[in-house]
């Protein structure tokens, strides 16, 4: 199969905590708080939205549980994320991906404003 020339390649990568995180405050939870209602300690809960702490099936299961988000995908965050840093693609909100931490901010700023 050819490969598509138009192929979105970003080149910053996603912690699959930055989702979580968007979750908690979509709900209005504090970490404390996800973290009780997945019945996980509050340390994994602040590596896994960090990016420091893998999401393992274990914790993919609770996460599915309480944000209704399957766990296989919270899995295949994981493994894209992990792959993008192993090939040297810088986080979001990394100070290696100036266009798009601008980018965010003025999406932050003008979604407020």
């Amino acid at each position: 199969m050819a490969k598509n020339k138009n192929a979105f390649c970003p080149d910053y990568t996603v912690a699959p905590g930055e989702i979580a995180q968007e979750h908690l405050d979509l709900n209005g939870w504090s970490e404390e708080e996800f973290a009780r209602k997945c019945k996980l300690p509050l340390d994994t809960i602040n590596g896994v939205i960090a990016g420091t702490t893998r999401v393992t099936s274990f914790i993919a299961a609770r996460f599915e549980r309480i944000l209704g988000v399957r766990a296989d995908t919270w899995l295949s965050l994981e493994q894209m994320y992990r792959e993008g840093l192993e090939n040297g693609i810088m986080p979001i909100g990394h100070s290696e991906t100036p266009c798009l931490n601008t980018f965010l901010d003025e999406v932050s700023y003008s979604a407020i404003s």
